[in-house]
């Protein structure tokens, strides 16, 4: 499995991906066998993100989700799309666990 497993966080519907080693491209990655497993690139975009550490709930996603959205909207920040969250850890690592949620931002490189 490739780290971070991105979760979608909305009310209507749960999304999974996982990122790929640069090694592979949407040509060379095997079909998938169930129809609702799709392959699809994404495009470059800037993130907020915020990091916290422990087993991931749904309280504690929830939580962060509040704490980076208040924080871009003090910023005066402009975000879209849904928060995700982000697990970079096996489920049997009991210890140094790493989390964030992120959303894609409005950013001006100029």
């Amino acid at each position: 499995m490739t780290a971070p497993v991105h979760m979608d966080i909305n009310d209507c519907l749960s999304t999974m991906s996982f990122v790929m080693p640069p090694i592979y491209s949407i040509n060379n990655l095997p079909i998938p066998n169930d129809s609702t497993v799709n392959l699809s690139n994404t495009s470059s975009e800037y993130v907020a993100a915020i990091t916290f550490n422990g087993f991931a709930s749904d309280k504690d996603i929830t939580f962060y989700t509040l704490k980076l959205e208040n924080a871009l909207n003090e910023k005066k920040i402009g975000y879209y799309g849904n928060f995700r969250y982000l697990g970079y850890n096996p489920p049997y690592q009991l210890l140094g666990r790493r989390n964030e949620v992120i959303v894609s931002v409005n950013w001006d490189t100029k």
